[in-house]
C-alpha cells in the first residue's frame, strides 16, 4: 500500500470521526418527533423553539465542535486530492455551513434541543478556523501526515496484518458469545415511581383520543398462552385475578367505576364526571371527558419496574380511524415527552412506547408498532405482554399475534442509537435489517484488514500527487 493510500485511508478517517462527533454532539440522544412537530409548525413555533439566551461557553463549544472537521476536510481536499488552497477554503465554508443548517433544522424536531442561527454561525466559524490551523501549519503537518504514512507502510506487513485478523476474529467471537447477556438492558428499571395512569389523553391535555374503554387490567406478570386465550374468550381478566395489580370496570352495574377495583392505585379523575355508555358498557373518552388518577400510579410502578414484566389487557373500541398524535389510548407519563408506557392509535396503526433501559425516558427509540391495528369500530380485546426476551401483542384470538422479539442484533442496534433510528418502528417484520447491521458491524474491521492486505499483494496505481 502506498504512502498516499496511507495519507488518504488517515484523512478520510479524521474527517468521518469529527462528522460523527458531531452528529452524537449535536443530535443525540436522537429523540425525532417529525409528525408531531409538523402538525404544530407555525412562525410562533418556531420563534419560540428558535429562542434560546447565549452564553460564552456555548459559543466557545460550538466553535471548538467543527474545528477538527475543517480541519480534516482542508487536509484531505489539499494533500489528497490536491486542490488549490483557495477553493479549498470555499469548500470547506460550504461544508461546514451546510452541516450546521441541517443539524439545526433536524434539532426543531427534538424536543430536548434548542437550534439557534448563533449556533449556525459559531459552527461555521469553528470549520473556517480549522481551515486557518491547517493552513498556517502546513508545512509541518505535511512533513508529519508524510513520515506517519511511511511509519504504517513499514509497520503493516502481510504477517502483522494476518495476526490482526486472527486477533480481532478472536475477540469478536468472545464479544458476540457475551453479547447474549445484552437482552436484559430492555429490562424496566428506570420507570419512575412518580407517573400518573391517563386514559384517553395526556395530563398535559394535548393528546386526546375518541374511542371508548369498558375495562382495563394490569399485571406485574407476563401471563401465558392459556391464561391469554381464556382472556380474550371471555372478555374479562378473572382467570388472573391473583396476579392483577390495578383494575378499572366502566360498567353500570359497578358503582364504583372510578375506583381501582385492587385497591392498588388511586382513583380516577377528569374534567367531566358523567360517563356515557353507548352501545355496550364503556367509558367514552375524548377531548373533552378524558381520566387521569388523583395521584401517581406509584404501587403499580415500582411492582412492574422490579419484575422488569407486564399483561394489559383492555377492552376498547376506537369512534375514529383517523387520530394522530399518537392519540393516547392509555399512558402512565407526566407529559408528551415523558413516561413508562403508552399505548396510543395513529390513523389505523398501535403505537406501543416503553420505557427500559433502551429507549429510555420517551420510549421512542425504538418504538413498537403494530400496522393496520385499528380496522373499524367495533370492540375489541387486546392484551399486551411484556418481559425483557420480547414484546407480544394479541387482539381478540390467540392466533392473531404479533412477536417482537429483543435479540441481541436488535439490542446492538438500538444501543448503538443511529440518528435515523427514531423514524423505524419496531415491528415483527424488520429483524432482519437488525441481524445484517449486527453482522456489518462485526465484520467491517476484518474486511479493512483484508482490503490491507491485497493493498500489498496486489500492485495498484492510487492518487499521486503532482
Amino acid at each position: 500500500m502506498s504512502k498516499t493510500k496511507f495519507l488518504r485511508f488517515y484523512l478520510i478517517s479524521l474527517t468521518t470521526f469529527s462528522l460523527l462527533v458531531i452528529i452524537l454532539a449535536t443530535l443525540f440522544p436522537y429523540d425525532f418527533f417529525i409528525q408531531e412537530t409538523l402538525s404544530q409548525f407555525s412562525y410562533d413555533f418556531l420563534f419560540k423553539r428558535t429562542e434560546r439566551p447565549d452564553n460564552l461557553k456555548d459559543l466557545i463549544l460550538n466553535i471548538l465542535l467543527f474545528i477538527p472537521f475543517g480541519f480534516g476536510c482542508t487536509a484531505f481536499l489539499t494533500q489528497v486530492l490536491n486542490i488549490k488552497i483557495v477553493t479549498v477554503a470555499k469548500l470547506v465554508l460550504a461544508a461546514s455551513f451546510s452541516l450546521s443548517f441541517v443539524i439545526e433544522i433536524l434539532q426543531l424536531f427534538i424536543p430536548t434541543r434548542n437550534p439557534t442561527y448563533v449556533d449556525l454561525l459559531m459552527n461555521t466559524l469553528g470549520g473556517v478556523t480549522g481551515f486557518l490551523v491547517f493552513y498556517i501549519f502546513r508545512k509541518y503537518l505535511t512533513k508529519i501526515f508524510l513520515q506517519v504514512a511511511t511509519v504504517s507502510e513499514k509497520l503493516l506487513s502481510i504477517p502483522l496484518l494476518s495476526c490482526l485478523i486472527i486477533i480481532y476474529l478472536v475477540l469478536a467471537s468472545a464479544f458476540n458469545a457475551k453479547f447474549l447477556e445484552a437482552i436484559k438492558t430492555w429490562n424496566l428499571s428506570n420507570w419512575d415511581l412518580d407517573y400518573p395512569l391517563v386514559l384517553g389523553n395526556e395530563v398535559t391535555e394535548d393528546r386526546p383520543w375518541n374511542g371508548n374503554i369498558s375495562q382495563l387490567c394490569i399485571a406485574n406478570r407476563k401471563i401465558s398462552e392459556l391464561e391469554i386465550n381464556q382472556i380474550l374468550k371471555d372478555g374479562k381478566c378473572d382467570g388472573i385475578e391473583n396476579s392483577l395489580i390495578t383494575a378499572y370496570e366502566f360498567t353500570p352495574t359497578n358503582k364504583n367505576y372510578f375506583a381501582d377495583q385492587k385497591g392498588n392505585s388511586p382513583n380516577l379523575v377528569g374534567k367531566k364526571q358523567q360517563l356515557n355508555y353507548p352501545n355496550q358498557d364503556s367509558v367514552e373518552l375524548g377531548e373533552l371527558n378524558w381520566l387521569h388518577t388523583e395521584k401517581p400510579v406509584t404501587l403499580l410502578n415500582q411492582k412492574i419496574r422490579d419484575s422488569s414484566k407486564f399483561t394489559l389487557f383492555i377492552k376498547y373500541a376506537t369512534l375514529s380511524l383517523n387520530q394522530t398524535g399518537p392519540a393516547r389510548i392509555i399512558s402512565i407519563s407526566k407529559d408528551p415527552y415523558n413516561r413508562n408506557l403508552t399505548l396510543g392509535q395513529w390513523n389505523n396503526n398501535l403505537s406501543i412506547r416503553v420505557r427500559n433501559l433502551i429507549t429510555e425516558k420517551n420510549g421512542t427509540r425504538p418504538e413498537f408498532s403494530v400496522a393496520n391495528f385499528f380496522r373499524d369500530t367495533k370492540y375489541h380485546n387486546l392484551i399486551i405482554t411484556y418481559s425483557i426476551s420480547n414484546l407480544s401483542v394479541y387482539i381478540d384470538e390467540l392466533a392473531n399475534k404479533h412477536i417482537i422479539n429483543f435479540s441481541p442484533q436488535t439490542t446492538l442496534f438500538w444501543n448503538l442509537s443511529p440518528p435515523f433510528s427514531s423514524l423505524i418502528h419496531v415491528n415483527n417484520n424488520n429483524t432482519r435489517l437488525y441481524d445484517l447491521i449486527y453482522y456489518i458491524i462485526l465484520l467491517s474491521p476484518v474486511a479493512i484488514l483484508i482490503y490491507l492486505i491485497l493493498e500489498k499483494m496486489i500492485p495498484f496505481h492510487g492518487i499521486q500527487k503532482s
